[in-house]
C-alpha cells in the first residue's frame, strides 16, 4: 500500500466517522424536539385543546363523535357478603358483568337512578344472566315513579323467552320464579332526605334526591355495610345532597362531563352541518357535573376517594384523558381521584379505611 492510498483510506474513514457524528447530533436534536414537543403538548392546555378541535374535525361527519368501544353503559356493582347489587343496568353491561366472571346468581335487586335509556337499557339481558346463572327467585327492581312500567315491559318482552327455557331445561335446572321482575318505586324523599329503600344481613341502601332536570325524580344512593360507605351520584348537575350524603364515606362514584370537550364536539358536529346534534350534544351540558366540580364536591364531603364514572365524552387515547382530568387534582386536594373504566375493581375491606384497586379484566 502506498502513501497516497494510505491517506485516501485515511480521509474515507474521517468521513464517515464524520457522518457518524452528524447523524448521531442530528438523531440527538430530533429527540429533543420531540421531548419538547410532547411536553408543550402536555403542559399546555391551549394546545391540547387545539389537538383535541382537529381530532373532533377528523372523527365528525356520520353523526357519532369519538366513539369508545370500551365502556358499557351506566352500571355498578356493589357485591357485601352474600348479597349482589346493581346500581344501573345500561347497555352492554351485561357483557362486561359476564366478562368480569361476577357472581349474578347472587344479584337480588337493581337500583334504577333514573330512567334514561343508558341506565337501563339492558335491564332485561342482566336479569335473564342471572337466571341462568342460577338465581332461584324474583329479580327486584327499585327506581323512581315509572319503574312499574319499565319492569312490566321487560317481563312482557321476555315472557316467551323464559317459557321456552323452562320447556327445554327443565324447571329444577331454570325454577320459574327466578325469571321474573318484581317493581318497587321509591317513595320521592324530601328535599334534603334519604329513604332507606334496602336492608339485607347488614347491607343498607338509601336513595336520595339529584337533580337532572328534566327528569325528575333522579336518585343518588348511599349504600353501607359494616362500617363502610359507597355513595353513587346518579346523573345530576353539582348538588348539595351529593354533598351531604357523602360525608365521610369512603367512596364516592360520581358523574362527571367535561363541559369544555363537549362544547368542542358541538362545535364540530355545527361547523360539519349537523346542527340537530351539535344542538343536542350541547344541551347534555346543562345537566350534568364537570369533573372539577366532582372534586370539589369530593373535597367537602371529606371522602377517602373519588372516582368518575358516566363519563362524557369518549376518551380513546392519554391525551383526551389527561384533557378530562385538568384541574381535578388542585379541586380535589388530599381526596384520593381516579378516572373509573371497565373492569375496575374496588375492595373496602371491613374493618379497615383502605381501598384496594385491580382491573378484573
Amino acid at each position: 500500500m502506498n502513501a497516497n492510498s494510505f491517506a485516501t483510506k485515511r480521509k474515507r474513514g474521517g468521513n464517515a466517522a464524520a457522518m457518524k457524528r452528524l447523524i448521531l447530533i442530528l438523531s440527538g436534536a430530533a429527540a429533543a424536539l420531540i421531548v419538547a414537543a410532547a411536553a408543550i403538548l402536555w403542559f399546555s392546555p391551549s394546545v391540547q385543546d387545539a389537538v383535541f378541535a382537529r381530532m373532533v374535525r377528523a372523527h365528525l361527519g356520520t353523526g357519532h363523535a369519538l366513539p369508545d368501544p370500551q365502556r358499557a353503559s351506566a352500571c355498578t356493582a356493589v357485591i357485601a357478603g352474600d348479597h349482589m347489587i346493581l346500581i344501573d343496568a345500561g347497555a352492554g353491561s351485561t357483557l362486561r358483568l359476564s366478562e368480569m366472571r361476577l357472581p349474578l346468581a347472587k344479584m337480588d335487586a337493581v337500583f334504577l337512578t333514573h330512567l334514561h335509556s343508558d341506565h337501563l337499557g339492558d335491564l332485561g339481558n342482566t336479569a335473564l344472566q342471572g337466571w341462568l346463572d342460577g338465581r332461584k327467585t324474583a329479580l327486584e327492581i327499585f327506581g323512581p315513579v315509572g319503574t312499574a312500567n319499565v319492569v312490566a315491559g321487560y317481563s312482557a318482552v321476555f315472557q316467551a323467552d323464559a317459557g321456552y327455557r323452562i320447556a327445554h331445561h327443565g324447571a329444577a335446572n331454570l325454577p320459574p320464579d327466578g325469571s321474573k321482575l318484581m317493581a318497587h318505586e321509591i317513595a320521592t324523599p324530601g328535599p334534603h332526605e334519604a329513604v332507606k329503600v334496602y336492608d339485607r344481613d347488614g347491607m343498607t341502601v338509601e336513595a336520595f334526591l339529584v337533580d337532572h332536570h328534566p327528569v325528575a325524580p333522579a336518585f343518588g344512593y348511599r349504600v353501607s355495610y359494616k362500617g363502610r360507605v359507597v355513595v353513587l351520584s346518579g346523573d345530576t348537575r353539582p348538588n348539595a345532597n351529593v354533598e351531604h350524603f357523602a360525608q365521610g364515606a369512603d367512596l364516592l362514584i360520581h358523574e362527571a362531563l367535561n363541559k369544555s370537550m363537549v362544547a368542542m364536539l358541538s362545535d364540530g358536529l355545527n361547523e360539519n352541518g349537523i346542527h340537530r346534534l351539535g344542538q343536542m350534544m350541547h344541551d347534555t351540558i346543562s345537566y350534568h357535573t364537570s369533573p372539577v366540580d366532582a372534586a370539589k364536591i369530593a373535597r367537602k364531603a371529606n371522602v377517602r376517594m373519588l372516582v368518575f364514572s358516566h363519563v362524557v365524552p369518549p376518551m380513546p387515547n392519554a391525551l383526551t384523558r389527561h384533557i378530562f382530568m385538568r384541574g381535578v387534582a388542585a379541586a380535589a386536594g388530599p381526596v384520593r381521584t381516579m378516572l373509573g373504566h371497565d373492569g375496575q375493581l374496588l375492595t373496602l375491606p371491613v374493618g379497615s379505611k383502605e381501598i384496594e384497586t385491580r382491573d378484573l379484566l
